[in-house]
C-alpha cells in the first residue's frame, strides 16, 4: 500500500470537511438577548432560533437547548416561514454531531414546509443540504441529483447567496470526481458572487475550496496564495473554527513539497481547532495526516501513536473513510518495524472496510456487466431474427406486424398502470406529510391555547382581586390624611396593613400559577411537593408526593414540562374523578424517568379523553412529546383507581430556557 493511495483518500475527506459554509457572528447574540426581553410572544421564537444558530460553532450543546425552546413557542399557524427554519436549523445541528440520517429528516421537513408556502429559497437551501448529507455519506449520485434539483430552483430567485452555495456545492462534486478544471470554475463563480454581495466570510470559504483545486492541478503557488488569503480573513472575522480549513488545506499542500515539519505544524494548529470545538470529522483527519508525515518522515512510532488516535475518534461515529486510512498506515508501519503480527492484523482490518466501502461500485459493476451480457445476448438474437426474417419474409410480415402491435399495447398498458400507480403513491405521501404537519400544529396549538388561558387567569386575578385590594388601600391611605382623630387614624392604618398583607398572599398566589420560583431556583421535587401542599390546605384532596433517585437537575425543558403535566392532570382528577387521595411519584434510574400519578377517584372510558375536544389532554400529549415521553393511562369505568404514567429518556441538564407557560 504506497503513500498517494492514503493522501488521495485524505484529500477527498479534508474536501467533505471544508464543504459546509454556516455563518453567523457571535458578536449579535447581545443584541439577540436584548430583543428577546423586550419582543412578544410571536418574535420569541424566530430569535431564539437565531440565537441557536448564532451558537452553531461556540457551544453545539446550547444550539439543541435554543432550538427546543423555539419549538415550543413557535405560532404554528402563523409563522410557518419561521418553523421551516427550525427544522433547517435542526439539521444543521444534527449534520453538526455527525448524525446524517436525523439531519436528511429534519431538512426533508424544512422542504416539505417551504413547498407548502411557496418558499423558493428556503426549498434550495434544504435541497442542497440534504445533498451535502449524502455526499459526506459517498452516495455521490444521489448528491449530483440534489445539487442540480438546488442549483434549477435557486437560479429562479434573486438571492444571490443562496446561489453561489449552490454553485459551491457543484463545485465540490465535479472535485470529487477529479474533474478540477470546472470545479474550479464554479468555486470562481461562487467567491466572484460572495465578493458582489460584500459577503467576504463566505468568500473565504470559496477561497479554501479554490486552493484545493489549485493544489490538485499542482498549482501550488496558486494554492497557498487562495489558502492564505482565506486564513486572513478566517482571523479578521475572529471565526476561528474556520482557520482550521485552510490550515489543513495548506499542510496538504506542503506534504506533496516533502516540507513534513511545515505540514505536522500547520495540522496540529487545525487539529487543536478541532478539538477545541469538539468537531469530530477533523479530529480524526488531523491525527490521520499527522501520522501520514511521520509516517513518510520514517518516524514510525510517532505515526502509529498519531494514526491510534484517529482510529480512537473515528470509531464512536462510525468514520469509515479514516478508519480505513488509519489502519492502512498502521499496517504500513508496522510492516517497516518488521511486527509481521501487528501490520497483518490491520491489514485485515482495512480489506473489512474496504468490503464495506466498495460493496455500492462492486454491485454497480455487477449491474453494468449483467447489462452488457444482455445487451449482447439481445444483439445476437437481433441477428438470428434478421436472418429468419430474411428467409421468410413473405410468410411471417403479417405475424410481425401483429406481434409488434400486440407488445406496443401492452407496453403502452405498463406505462399508464406505472404512471398511474407513481401518481397515487405521491398523493399518499402528500397526504401523510399533510397529516404529519396537522398533527403537529395541533399539538402546538393545544400549548398556545393553555398559555393565552393562564395569561386570562392571570389577567383576571390581578384585576379582580388585586384592583379591588388596592382601590380600597386608596380610600384608606386618603382618608389617614384627612382624618385628624388619633384614634380612627390608627385603625385605618391597621386595616390598611391588613389589606397589604392580603395583597402579598393574592401576589404569591398568582406567581406560583404562572411559574413557581421554586422550580427555578430548588427544581422539580420542591416544586411538586410545594404545590401538593397547596392542594393539602384545602382539606378536600390529600396529595403526597415520593421523588426517588433523582440527584441531578433536569433539562429546563423537561422540568416545565413535567410540572405543567402534573398540574393539568391532577386539577382534571380535582373536577372530574371525585377523589380523596392523590400520589404522585418520580424515580429516574440510568435509562429513564418514570412519572405515575395514581388517585382513588371514580375511573372512566379512555375514549372520553382522547376525544375531547378541549386542549387539556392535547396539552399533555403534546409536552410529552416534547420530551420524547411515552405515555400510559389504567382506568376502568365504573370502579376506582386510575394509574397515568410516563416513562421519560433521561438528560441531565448543561442549560435550561425555562418556558413561561
Amino acid at each position: 500500500m504506497g503513500f498517494i493511495h492514503i493522501k488521495t483518500l485524505l484529500i477527498t475527506i479534508l474536501a467533505v470537511l471544508a464543504i459546509s459554509s454556516h455563518v453567523f457572528s457571535l458578536a449579535k447574540l447581545d443584541s439577540l438577548f436584548n430583543e428577546l426581553s423586550t419582543s412578544n410572544a410571536s418574535g420569541r421564537a424566530a430569535i431564539l432560533a437565531e440565537i441557536a444558530n448564532a451558537y452553531y460553532y461556540s457551544d453545539i450543546e446550547k444550539v439543541k437547548i435554543y432550538l427546543d425552546s423555539a419549538i415550543v413557542e413557535v405560532d404554528t399557524e402563523n409563522d410557518k416561514i419561521v418553523l421551516a427554519k427550525i427544522y433547517h436549523y435542526y439539521g444543521d445541528y444534527y449534520d453538526r454531531i455527525a448524525n446524517q440520517d436525523s439531519a436528511i429528516f429534519f431538512y426533508n421537513k424544512s422542504v416539505n414546509l417551504n413547498r407548502l408556502i411557496g418558499e423558493q429559497v428556503g426549498i434550495a437551501k434544504g435541497v442542497s443540504r440534504i445533498g451535502l448529507m449524502y455526499y459526506k455519506s459517498g452516495n455521490y449520485d444521489l448528491a449530483s441529483k440534489h445539487f442540480f434539483d438546488a442549483v434549477q430552483i435557486a437560479e429562479k430567485t434573486d438571492d444571490s447567496r443562496t446561489i453561489a452555495v449552490c454553485y459551491g456545492y457543484l463545485g465540490h462534486l465535479f472535485y470529487s470526481q477529479k474533474n478540477f478544471e470546472d470545479a474550479l470554475r464554479y468555486q470562481k463563480l461562487t467567491r466572484k458572487l460572495h465578493i458582489e454581495d460584500n459577503d467576504m466570510r463566505d468568500a473565504a470559504t470559496a477561497s479554501v475550496n479554490i486552493g484545493n483545486a489549485f493544489h490538485q492541478l499542482k498549482q501550488y503557488d496558486s494554492a497557498l496564495y487562495y489558502l492564505n488569503s482565506a486564513l486572513d480573513q478566517f482571523i479578521l472575522e475572529k471565526d476561528t473554527l474556520a482557520q482550521s480549513y485552510p490550515y489543513n488545506n495548506m499542510a496538504l499542500v506542503y506534504n506533496d513539497r516533502k516540507q513534513h515539519h511545515k505540514s505536522i505544524e500547520y495540522l496540529q494548529k487545525g487539529l487543536d481547532i478541532r478539538i477545541k470545538y469538539k468537531e469530530p470529522r477533523g479530529v480524526c483527519f488531523g491525527y490521520n495526516f499527522i501520522g501520514l508525515n511521520y509516517q513518510e518522515l520514517g518516524d514510525y512510532k510517532k505515526a502509529i501513536e498519531n494514526y491510534k488516535k484517529s482510529v480512537e475518534n473515528a470509531i464512536p461515529i462510525n468514520y469509515v473513510l479514516l478508519l480505513k486510512s488509519s489502519y492502512e498506515g498502521l499496517s504500513a508501519c508496522y510492516d517497516s518495524l518488521k511486527q509481521f503480527k501487528e501490520a497483518y492484523e490491520y491489514q485485515k482490518l482495512t480489506t473489512v472496510l474496504a468490503d464495506t466501502l466498495f460493496t455500492r461500485e462492486k454491485t454497480q459493476e455487477l449491474a453494468e456487466a449483467q447489462t452488457k451480457f444482455e445487451t449482447e445476448k439481445k444483439e445476437q438474437q437481433i441477428i438470428a431474427q434478421d436472418l429468419i426474417i430474411a428467409e421468410e419474409k413473405a410468410v411471417n410480415q403479417r405475424n410481425l406486424a401483429i406481434i409488434f402491435g400486440l407488445i406496443l399495447c401492452l407496453v403502452l398498458i405498463v406505462v399508464l398502470v406505472l404512471f398511474q400507480r407513481n401518481r397515487m403513491r405521491k398523493k399518499q405521501q402528500l397526504a401523510l406529510q399533510q397529516k404529519d404537519l396537522e398533527y403537529q400544529e395541533q399539538q402546538l396549538n393545544a400549548i398556545i391555547d393553555s398559555q393565552e388561558k393562564e395569561r386570562s387567569r392571570f389577567a383576571s386575578d390581578l384585576h379582580d382581586g388585586f384592583g379591588q385590594l388596592i382601590s380600597i388601600l386608596k380610600l384608606n391611605v386618603e382618608s389617614i390624611a384627612s382624618q385628624k382623630d388619633m384614634e380612627k387614624r390608627s385603625s385605618i392604618y391597621d386595616k390598611s396593613i391588613s389589606i397589604l398583607n392580603e395583597m402579598y398572599g393574592e401576589l404569591k398566589n398568582i406567581c406560583f400559577n404562572l411559574m413557581p420560583q421554586s422550580l427555578l431556583k430548588l427544581g422539580l421535587e420542591a416544586s411538586l411537593k410545594e404545590f401538593a401542599d397547596k392542594i393539602n390546605a384545602s382539606e378536600k384532596l390529600m396529595v403526597d408526593v415520593m421523588v426517588f433517585d433523582l440527584n441531578e437537575r433536569l433539562t429546563g425543558l423537561q422540568e416545565i414540562s413535567i410540572y405543567r403535566i402534573v398540574q393539568e392532570w391532577v386539577n382534571n382528577i380535582i373536577k372530574y374523578s371525585d377523589a380523596q387521595k392523590v400520589t404522585i411519584q418520580l424515580t429516574k434510574d440510568e435509562g429513564e424517568i418514570t412519572l405515575t400519578i395514581e388517585d382513588d377517584g371514580m375511573g372512566f372510558e379512555i375514549s372520553k379523553l382522547t376525544e375531547s375536544k378541549g386542549n387539556g389532554w392535547k396539552n399533555i400529549r403534546s409536552r410529552t412529546n416534547l420530551i420524547h415521553g411515552d405515555l400510559e393511562v389504567d382506568t376502568t369505568v365504573n370502579q376506582r383507581g386510575t394509574l397515568f404514567s410516563i416513562n421519560i429518556p433521561v438528560v441531565i441538564e448543561t442549560e435550561s430556557v425555562p418556558s413561561p407557560a
